[in-house]
This record gives structure tokens, C-alpha cells and sequence, in this order.
């Protein structure tokens, strides 16, 4: 199946005038927001210089939508988890996509976004020579690997539980060779402290 048979496509807001900061306006998530590894939208959205009065709501992303990277070198999702309390605008480059969640959870659609197999076809599919950028055409034709919603909950945990595993042995490794740095000095500081009284 491919990505526009199970979700929404809606482009993020295009700001006619440069977006500041501010007490009260808009709450609001650009791509400078964002890190490039973000996979989980946690953050309260800042306020910018708008009036929400004037912005039509498609342009608005909650809890439950995935937010795609559609400029620069990493062209990733991140989810906004279903229990996210915001309602934000969310601006171009970024965009927004509501799954059908009887067809595709939002976690698996970020999974499957992010999955080395959607990298490369991306990385087949992008625009521009100095800013990638990838069209709307292109990713409405995104293949998605076919699942039931039981099983990509079951791919999903698993990635998880890759990723933690992953992140624990790096943390053992580096750990180790601090442990072997340490044992290596003490052991050189006693040589030293032994041939000093001698």
C-alpha cells in the first residue's frame, strides 16, 4: 500500500512574514524546532507572531498526528503522541499527516517513514542539488509495508526494544573502556608512587 492510501497529506502553514516568539500568539512547531532525531513530539509549542483568527484550521496538528521533515538531509516523521495536550500550528517546511487508524497506527506510520527501506527511497525521489526537498507527489507514493494493526504494534515494541538495547550497549561500552582508562592510571600512579620511594 502507499503512503496516501492511509493517511491525510496536509502542507504546513507558509508565513508570509518572519515568525518571532512571543508572549501570546500562536502556538506553533517549525522545523528549527525539531532535531533531525526526534521520533516523539514531547515539547509545549512556543507562541509566535500571529493571528490564529486568520489561519485556517487544516493547518493545525494535536495529539495522534505524525509531522514530516520534507526539506534537508534527513527527511524523517515525528510522532505527536496521542496524549499530547497542544494544539499547534505547524509551518513549512513541515507536514502534517493524519493516519486513518483503521487501517494504520500513528507509531507505525513514524516507524515505517523512518525505516532504512523509506530512507532510501527518499533518497531516490528527493529535489533540489543544495536543499533537498521532497514533493508532495513523491511521498503520497511512499510504499508502506501491509500489516495488521496487531502485528505493527508488535513491529513498533520491537523497534523499541532494538533501540533501547542499542542505546544500553553503546552506554556498557563506553563505560568499559572509561573502567579500563581508570584501571590503566591507577596502575601506572602506583609504578610511579612505588619507584619514587625506592
Amino acid at each position: 500500500m502507499l503512503l496516501a492510501d492511509v493517511c491525510k497529506i496536509q502542507m504546513g502553514y507558509s508565513a508570509r512574514q518572519s515568525l518571532v516568539e512571543t508572549p501570546i500568539g500562536v502556538p506553533a512547531i517549525q522545523l528549527s524546532d525539531l532535531s533531525q532525531s526526534d521520533e516523539l513530539i514531547e515539547m509545549e509549542p512556543n507562541s509566535v507572531n500571529l493571528d490564529k483568527a486568520k489561519i485556517k484550521q487544516r493547518y493545525f496538528a494535536s495529539g495522534g498526528d505524525v509531522i514530516f521533515r520534507s526539506r534537508g538531509r534527513d527527511m524523517t516523521a515525528a510522532l505527536l503522541p496521542n496524549d499530547w495536550p497542544h494544539i499547534a500550528l505547524i509551518v513549512m517546511p513541515l507536514l502534517i499527516l493524519t493516519p486513518d487508524k483503521s487501517r494504520i497506527s500513528p507509531e507505525y506510520l513514524t516507524w515505517a517513514i523512518n525505516s532504512p527501506e523509506a530512507q532510501t527511497y527518499f533518497e531516490k525521489n528527493k529535489q533540489g542539488q543544495r536543499i533537498s526537498m521532497m514533493s508532495r507527489a513523491a511521498l503520497e507514493e511512499l510504499p508502506i509495508p501491509e500489516a495488521s494493526l496487531s502485528q505493527q504494534h508488535s513491529l513498533v515494541q520491537v523497534s523499541r526494544l532494538s533501540k533501547q538495547a542499542f542505546q544500553l550497549e553503546t552506554r556498557l561500552s563506553v563505560l568499559n573502556r572509561h573502567l579500563a582508562h581508570l584501571k590503566i592510571t591507577q596502575a601506572l600512579d602506583s609504578n610511579y608512587s612505588h619507584g619514587a620511594k625506592t
